[in-house]
This record gives C-alpha cells, sequence and structure tokens, in this order.
C-alpha cells in the first residue's frame, strides 16, 4: 500500500485562466483540473526510465531553473495546456491547489497506466461529457478522466461502477474527500 495525492486546481486564484473559470462555472465546482501526485523516489525506484520523460517545462518555470531535490513529487495527469498527457515534477502550493490523500494498493498499476498513455493527446470534445452524452475516446484523455481510470485500476471502490469519462474534477473530488471520511483506517481502498 502506498500513498497517492490527488491536487485540484482552484480555478478562482490568480492562477485561473478563463478556460479554468470556466470550466469551474459550468461543473459547479471551484475546481478545474486534477493532477495525480507520487513520491519521485517511488516512481523512479520502480520505473526509472520515466525520468527521461518528464516534462520539465513547469519545473523551469516554477523555479527558474530545474533543480531536482527541489521537487520531491512526480504529477501524472492530461492537461489542454500541453495537448495530452504528461509527466512532470510538482511541488506542492497550497495557494494554487486542494491536496486529498488515499492509500492506494497496487502504485506500480497507475505509473504503469500513465507510462502506457504517455503519447496520448488531450480530448477537447470528450471533456464535454461532463454534462453531454460523448461517446469515449481511448487514444484521448483529459484530466479528471486519466485520474479516475488510474484509480479505477488499482479497485478504488467508489469508481467500480462510473465511467471516468462522466468526471469532472469537482467530482473526483466529493467522491474521494467522502471516502476518505468515511474510512477511519487512512482512507484505505
Amino acid at each position: 500500500m502506498a500513498t497517492i495525492k490527488l491536487a485540484f486546481f482552484k480555478a478562482d486564484t490568480r492562477y485561473g485562466t478563463l478556460v479554468s473559470k470556466i470550466i469551474s462555472k459550468w461543473t459547479k465546482s471551484p475546481y478545474s483540473h486534477v493532477e495525480l501526485i507520487i513520491d519521485k523516489d517511488i516512481v523512479l525506484n520502480y520505473k526509472p526510465e520515466i525520468k527521461d520523460l518528464l516534462d520539465t517545462t513547469y519545473a523551469i518555470a516554477y523555479g527558474g531553473n530545474l533543480i531536482e531535490s527541489n521537487f520531491n513529487y512526480i504529477q501524472f495527469t492530461s492537461s489542454s495546456n500541453y495537448n495530452g498527457v504528461r509527466m512532470t515534477y510538482h511541488k506542492v502550493n497550497d495557494s494554487k491547489y486542494d491536496y486529498l490523500e488515499l492509500n492506494i494498493d497496487h502504485i506500480e498499476w497507475v505509473i504503469d497506466f500513465f507510462y502506457e498513455i504517455r503519447f496520448s493527446r488531450y480530448d477537447n470534445i470528450g471533456i464535454l461529457g461532463f454534462v453531454l452524452p460523448f461517446k469515449d475516446r481511448t487514444d484521448r484523455w483529459f484530466c479528471s478522466e486519466s485520474c479516475s481510470n488510474a484509480l479505477k485500476i488499482t479497485g478504488f471502490k467508489p469508481m467500480w461502477l462510473l465511467e471516468p469519462s462522466s468526471i469532472s474534477p469537482g467530482k473526483l473530488y466529493t467522491m474521494v474527500k467522502r471516502h476518505i471520511e468515511g474510512n477511519k483506517d487512512g482512507a484505505k481502498n
């Protein structure tokens, strides 16, 4: 069992863009984006080749230059800003994100899942599936869809009967938060 974090981007902060504020308003949630965060050492010890695939653009913009020791986590998500699935360094930022922690089995399955979809494009049409009945594409992903699917393959019970393509960042936050509050043993599956 290992701990992951889900980082929910707060659209109403100074970091929020017009698009993130529209998504937030449309889904009636303070969140417009989600990232799955795993301790850097766990990721790189399990799959060292990921280090060569990390998108360092975010890390360099965040700190001016890339000093790996400044970043304790690797984030996995799909983003319209980067036109698809990406893996990059993450530094905790409470003013930009709300974090939820989950203990999950098979963390290696999460890493493998994102490794397998690493070149997938962003699902610009699929994101409308929050409110409209669009057919899901398996070759494209949006943020909460990729994170929800990663949780589903680990056996995360709240995901068992749901389609990841129908889950917005706000809905995912609510599901995970309720799960954590309902489990006094550390949010175990």
